[in-house]
């Protein structure tokens, strides 16, 4: 069917999808505000950039919405900070740095840093021996 201009005449139903979509792609929110994981917020971001070893963004966001009921945020972010610190004091190499995700659902932020650190010398010594 065309109408009088010549121009094809689309049903009513075509027209509403197309408006529909016109409105969609019209919206103001830039293409990254668009893709961003409903569970991306400003803390797990903290998190994720105080933490030494950055594998596995996904399972982290899913165990950091796990963590934070467990403990406050600032607490889990603090020692995450601190862990990292300690991995560059002691010179763990990456590969031996858990996962985030790892880390968060061990509740590792509860670990005692100073008696890892003490089992770490006590290892050192007995491969000396050898």
């Amino acid at each position: 069917m065309t109408d009088k201009n010549g121009d094809a005449k689309l049903a009513p139903e075509v027209v509403s999808n197309i408006t529909k979509l016109e409105l969609a792609n019209n919206n103001t929110l830039s293409s990254r505000a668009k893709m961003a994981h409903p569970n991306q917020t400003a803390d797990f971001e903290s998190f994720w950039q105080s933490y030494p070893r950055r594998i596995g963004k996904g399972a982290a966001r899913t165990a950091f919405t796990r963590a934070i009921k467990l403990a406050p945020v600032d607490e889990i972010i603090a020692a995450a900070k601190e862990y990292a610190a300690h991995c560059d004091t002691t010179g763990v190499e990456k590969q031996f740095i858990p996962h985030a995700s790892t880390w968060l659902n061990g509740e590792r932020w509860d670990d005692d840093l100073e008696l890892e650190v003490k089992e770490s010398i006590k290892t050192m010594g007995w491969l000396n021996e050898l």
